[in-house]
Order: C-alpha cells, then structure tokens, then sequence
C-alpha cells in the first residue's frame, strides 16, 4: 500500500481538529488517526472531511473524486444531517440539523427581523422532514458508494443500523468510552485541539487507526474491540472545563 493516494470523506471525526486556527489545523491534528494510516502507509491523505457534513455532502465529494485516488475511506454520518446556509450578523453559517439550529437561537435579541425570518424557515423545514425517507435516501447513498468502489472502507460514525458493524461498534461509542474512561461529561468540557483531533485523544487516535488498518489488512473488522486505554501524562490538559 506503500505511496498509495487515499480519500477520506466524512465530518468532524475525518477532520482531525477543531476549529482551525488561522486557516491551519492547531498541532493536535498530528496525532489524528489519518496521520498515523499516512505513517504506517508510507501513503498520500486527500482529506476531504467537514465538520457537521451530511451524509449526501460527503456522497457528492465522493462521486466527484474518488477516480482520483487508490483507496477511499469514507465515514458514514447521521442521515439527519443537512447543509442549510445562512448568515447572521454577516457570519456565514453552515446548519447541519435541528440541534444546531436551536442554538442559533442564542444570538436571537442580535438578529435582524429578516434574519430572524430566514431562521424560522429553516425550522419550518426541519419540522417538515421526513425522517425515515431520509435515512433510505442515506442507505441508497451508501449503497452507491459501494456499487462504484467496493474497494471503499465504511466507517460507521453513529450507532444507526447499517449492516456494517454492530451498532455498538462506530467512532462515536469510542468516543463516548473515551469520555467516560477519563471521567469527564462531554457537556461541560471544551476540547484543547493542541491533544484532541477528531475529538479524541491521542490514545484514542491510536486506537481508531490500529482498527481501520486491520480493516484494510483483513478485510474485515473483526478486531474491534476497544481495551482499557492508560492515558500519558498529559491527560489533564485534553479538555478544558466551562464551567
């Protein structure tokens, strides 16, 4: 596999740090996963990966691209993802789903009528969306991913029922174990991108590589399994607190 192109499609667990800082990712981005497989590879990443990207962004990154590289790797997001644009206070926003709307709300007594106008439709849509037509719009998706490329590695993200992985096994639940092994609620902390990339730590990096480079190895997952990670001596600086 060695100087091998590879593609990797997906959301904030493909890019490997949040936010960037001045167009560059801050220096966690070194121990994201992607890095490890470009190491062990000896290999070339395109990283095509967007924090918050619907399944169907990621679907038309891939359909535009993929010829371009040897393997692809492609991460599969929650079917209740859009990519509303809009923008408040002359930010551009990118609204992802209803969660993320919710919290545009906050800036509310800021917004401009017309601005506020423009987020109640964006609600009325949400509201509108038929969720289980959109999940089958998700699964043809994939399936033409799969058509195209058998070749193409799935990663599942969340824990809906693909027939990938048990939906216990998909990045998110290492996440969420990473989060319970150091003790810590997702809800109160801020991730310090200097160690955290993809939201994990660089432990949890390892980890997540060591499992896609089975896949690719085997063809298969049958080494998913997530072990009693010991975290190094800088596990107090991986997240901050904000409250």
């Amino acid at each position: 596999m060695h100087n091998l192109r590879v593609g990797l499609y997906g959301d904030s667990f493909g890019t490997g740090s949040l936010p960037k800082i001045n167009d560059n990712y801050d220096i966690g981005f070194n121990y994201h996963w992607s890095k490890l497989l470009e190491q062990h590879y000896n290999c070339n990443i395109t990283n095509y990966a967007v924090s918050g990207a619907s399944i169907y962004y990621c679907y038309r990154q891939f359909m535009n691209t993929h010829h371009l590289n040897d393997i692809n790797i492609f991460l599969i997001t929650s079917p209740a993802r859009h990519d509303h644009e809009i923008t408040l206070n002359n930010v551009k926003h990118t609204v992802a789903n209803i969660a993320h709307l919710e919290s545009l709300y906050e800036i509310s007594q800021k917004l401009s009528d017309d601005e506020l106008s423009a987020l109640e439709e964006v609600r009325i849509w949400y509201k509108m969306l038929d969720y289980d037509q959109d999940t089958d719009d998700c699964r043809l998706m994939i399936e033409k991913v799969s058509t195209v490329r058998p070749d193409t590695i799935l990663v599942p993200c969340m824990d809906w029922e693909l027939n990938i992985l048990p939906t216990d096994k998909n990045l998110l639940s290492i996440y969420q174990k990473q989060m319970q092994t150091l003790g810590l609620d997702a809800h109160n902390v801020k991730e310090n991108t200097k160690w955290i990339s993809g939201h994990l730590t660089p432990e949890y990096n390892k980890l997540c590589a060591d499992l896609i480079i089975s896949r690719i190895d085997t063809g298969n997952w049958d080494k998913w399994v997530i072990p009693t990670i010991e975290f190094g001596p800088n596990k107090n600086e991986y997240f901050v607190s904000t409250t």
